[in-house]
């Protein structure tokens, strides 16, 4: 509790609002919102620790058109779709197989240790392989949303 409260006095006081109602700064007063009629008079005399000092206007016009990027494949023979299959089957195979084994022994923790069957945390303990695969999924299946 005592951290806390030590944690919340120094960020206050690393604040610019401990300066509000202050004796040396009785500018920065700021009056209750009832009694201000024009609202940017309120912040008028707030400083600024990063002012902007230039804005990049938005574009206008419609918006152009993103090229296509995929391939275009040329129609695949018998032999080359069972070999595509196979390697398919191949690659869903072993990251099944490597999602089960985090799943048994490492779940929600940063990696998991093949040999021993136990975890590890040198990320922080925040699901590393989990956020990763989430990651490496999304560059797989190509989502926008990702």
């Amino acid at each position: 509790m005592f951290i806390a409260v030590l944690i919340v006095t120094l960020l206050w006081i690393r604040s610019p609002f401990h300066l509000y109602g202050s004796a040396e700064n009785e500018s920065l007063v700021i009056p209750p919102i009832s009694k201000v009629k024009n609202v940017k008079s309120l912040w008028a005399n707030i400083p600024q620790q990063f002012p902007v000092t230039s804005i990049k206007p938005l574009p206008t016009g419609p918006p152009t058109a993103i090229p296509k990027i995929q391939h275009n494949f040329k129609r695949e023979t018998a032999t080359e779709k069972k070999i595509r299959l196979n390697r398919l089957n191949a690659v869903r195979g072993n990251f099944t197989h490597a999602w089960k084994g985090y799943k048994e022994h490492a779940w929600l923790r940063d990696e998991v240790q093949p040999i021993s069957g136990g975890f590890q945390d040198p990320f922080g303990g925040w699901a590393a392989t989990l956020v990763d695969s989430l990651g490496v999924q999304c560059d797989i299946l190509r989502h926008s949303i990702c």
